[in-house]
């Protein structure tokens, strides 16, 4: 995904980016919540759900290391989130 940036833009995102551990089960944002980052699987894995009209969770999508959640703060569209990740 980096490989398309601009020669020194990769550097600068890592620069801003911080590294965050969550145990697994642990809410990491709610549906609703502001879209303010970005974020990397580094290792183990992140469950995408949402609630179904009957109330049961529905898995939309499971991720791995190597693959990319979340919002880009600098487009328009990243205003509340439509679903939940653990």
């Amino acid at each position: 995904m980096f490989g398309i940036l601009v020669p020194g833009y990769a550097d600068a995102l890592l620069w801003r980016a911080r590294f965050e551990h969550y145990p697994a089960g642990r809410l990491i944002f709610a549906k609703g919540s502001p879209g303010r980052s970005m974020m990397a699987v580094l290792s183990g894995s992140i469950r995408i759900s949402t609630m179904a009209p009957n109330g049961c969770e529905a898995v939309l999508a499971i991720l791995n290391a190597g693959e990319i959640f979340g919002r880009w703060p600098c487009l328009p569209a990243a205003s509340a989130r439509p679903m939940r990740s653990r």
